[in-house]
């Protein structure tokens, strides 16, 4: 692009339409093997430098995805972004589905050190020390993990078949409990009985 344009300045300026001169200027001007060789080595660390600043903003994603509870791979968004690119490539002179590769790649590496912080965040999790600190901790996750369900829990289709037999052991599970947890006493006998 360089001697493209050092070119076209030069015919310009000396009104030059001979091929000939043409071809002796851009010989004359080409770079050598060595220098461009270290203009890609450049360039090779400059795209470097960007997919490991992508890496360290997809850190980021994964942990306000773990955060928010999303998955972490959302095939809407990632097709989304390579459709994108596709487009960019076609209208900068890239073959699209070279763009597609590389990003595609990028998705890949990002997605997987995502799973791996989440591996590695739950590996680390460190064990309460005495029975009371272990049953705070599993209250704190049962909050949490209601917490993040509880608005999707009610939305399921109560006559699905799945739905319906769930239903029907919850209820199972809950009047087994209750029973077991009939007291008689000596004044009153109360006695819970299952629903049908």
């Amino acid at each position: 692009m360089y001697v493209n344009l050092c070119l076209r300045r030069y015919c310009c300026t000396t009104h030059i339409g001979n091929f000939a001169l043409y071809r002796r200027f851009v010989m004359k001007n080409l770079l050598s093997l060595e220098e461009l060789g270290k203009r890609l080595k450049s360039v090779d660390v400059m795209m470097m430098t960007l997919v490991k600043r992508r890496m360290e903003l997809a850190e980021q994603v994964g942990l306000i995805k773990r955060r928010d509870g999303q998955k972490i791979f959302r095939a809407d968004v990632e097709d989304k972004r390579i459709n994108e690119i596709k487009d960019w490539a076609r209208k900068h002179g890239l073959n699209p589905n070279f763009a597609a590769s590389l990003l595609y790649l990028l998705i890949d590496e990002s997605c997987k050190q995502q799973m791996i912080q989440l591996q590695e965040e739950s590996l680390s999790a460190v064990e309460p020390g005495t029975e009371n600190e272990r049953y705070e901790g599993l209250k704190k996750n049962l909050l949490l993990l209601t917490e993040r369900w509880c608005l999707s829990y009610d939305s399921y289709g109560e006559n699905e078949f799945a739905t319906k037999a769930y239903l029907r052991f919850e209820q199972a599970l809950i009047n087994r409990e209750i029973e077991q947890m009939s007291v008689v006493e000596s004044s009153s006998t109360w006695v819970v009985r299952p629903a049908r």
